[in-house]
């Protein structure tokens, strides 16, 4: 079902992670995701975490041109692209295991006939280029 919806956490009065979300928006569905994982997670633990985190600025953004909006001519990958285009650009990432992510389930489906060939094409033509800015992105290049 598609109700889209915004998932924020803040804390000490600024938000450090949103999740914009285009289905099971309802609280059955994505509320029963974060409610559980609210109920088995060390809270004080948790805040310390998410004090970590640090938000992207419109300057790194901007270094790549945001995402590529010719995944949007088919399906998957764009979120591969989007973070290999980071690192080819030397933004700085850093991976910490200790961090815990909930992936909201939901139905593989392909939206568009060929879309996930389609667009794993272009994620590895990307690649292999070591494309840092898109073309299609935020500003037409």
């Amino acid at each position: 079902m598609g109700t889209r919806h915004l998932i924020a956490v803040a804390i000490d009065g600024e938000y450090k992670v949103a999740q914009y979300g285009q289905w099971d928006g309802y609280f059955e569905g994505q509320g029963v995701d974060v409610l559980n994982f609210l109920k088995n997670v060390d809270y004080n633990e948790f805040k310390n975490q998410v004090r970590n985190l640090t938000w992207i600025t419109p300057e790194d953004i901007e270094t790549i041109n945001g995402w590529d909006e010719e995944f949007m001519k088919g399906y998957a990958y764009e979120d591969n692209d989007f973070g290999d285009r980071w690192v080819r650009a030397g933004l700085p990432f850093e991976v910490h295991d200790e961090i815990k992510a909930v992936h909201q389930y939901h139905p593989r489906s392909e939206t568009i006939k060929g879309g996930t060939a389609t667009n794993m094409q272009l994620y590895h033509d990307n690649t292999d280029k070591g494309v840092t800015k898109c073309l299609n992105g935020l500003r037409k290049l």
